[in-house]
C-alpha cells in the first residue's frame, strides 16, 4: 500500500532529495540552515516586510556562477514596487547586460512575464513581485521554473498564505539583521527560526549596540 503510495507521488518522505542543486547564499550560516543554499531550480516563497533587506539576502544567488549554464542568461525583475538601482545591482555581482526590468500595468501581466521567462531556458533566475496568487498559479509557475531549469523568488507581504514552492522562508527584521523561519522545504525538514547576524556583511541594515558611556560622577569635588 505504502509502496504504491509512494510511486504516485502521493507521499512525501522527509529527507529525500536532499542533493538537489543549490546556489550559495554567500552566507556560510544560512548555507548550513538550508542545506548547501537556495535551490538553483524552483520557486522560492518569500513573506516578509517590505524594506528590511529582504531582497539583498538573495543578490549572491541572482548573481549566477561563473558556469557556462548561467554566465548567458538573464536575470529579470517583474513588477519591482520601487527603482532598482544599477550601481546596487553591479556592487552585488549582478552582469547589468544580462539584467533585465519588467514593468507590467497589471497582476494577470506579470504573471504571465513570469511564467514566459521561466520556462524560456532564456533566464537563470526570474524575481517577482507579487501579493495575490492561486494555487492553480503558482503551480504553473513551479513548472515554468522546472521546464526552464531556473529559480523564481517570489516576493510576498507576511500575511500571504502559503503556497506550493521548492522553499518557503518567513522574514522578519532583527537588531543583528533578520529572523528567518523555514516552514517549508523540498526535500527536507522545517527549521526552526533562527537570528541570521548581518552586522559584518551589511551593518547599514542592523542596529549596533549603544556603545557604554561611564556614569558622570557627582557630588565629587575635584582635587
Amino acid at each position: 500500500m505504502l509502496q504504491a503510495l509512494t510511486r504516485r507521488r502521493l507521499v512525501w518522505r522527509g529527507g529525500a532529495g536532499l542533493n538537489q542543486e543549490t546556489r550559495s547564499t554567500g552566507l556560510p550560516q544560512l548555507d548550513d540552515k538550508l542545506g548547501g543554499g537556495f535551490p538553483a531550480q524552483g520557486v522560492i516563497d518569500v513573506r516578509s516586510p517590505r524594506g528590511i533587506g529582504e531582497l539583498r539576502l538573495f543578490m549572491a544567488s541572482l548573481a549566477g556562477t561563473k558556469s557556462p549554464e548561467t554566465r548567458h542568461r538573464l536575470c529579470v525583475f517583474i513588477a519591482p514596487p520601487l527603482e532598482l538601482h544599477a550601481e546596487g545591482l553591479a556592487g552585488a555581482g549582478l552582469d547589468l547586460t544580462r539584467v533585465l526590468i519588467v514593468r507590467p500595468s497589471v497582476a494577470a501581466e506579470a504573471l504571465w512575464a513570469a511564467e514566459q521567462s521561466l520556462k524560456s531556458g532564456a533566464c537563470h533566475a526570474v524575481v517577482l513581485w507579487q501579493d495575490s496568487m492561486t494555487l492553480h498559479q503558482a503551480r504553473r509557475l513551479q513548472l515554468a521554473a522546472q521546464e526552464g531549469q531556473a529559480q523564481l523568488l517570489l516576493l510576498r507581504h507576511s500575511e500571504a498564505t502559503a503556497l506550493p514552492a521548492s522553499l518557503c522562508l518567513q522574514l522578519t527584521a532583527h537588531a543583528r539583521g533578520l529572523v528567518v523561519g523555514v516552514p517549508k522545504r523540498r526535500g527536507g525538514w522545517p527549521v526552526a527560526d533562527f537570528i541570521l547576524d548581518l552586522q559584518s556583511q551589511w551593518p547599514e541594515l542592523t542596529l549596533a549596540p549603544a556603545p557604554r558611556r561611564p556614569l558622570p560622577l557627582t557630588g565629587v569635588q575635584a582635587v
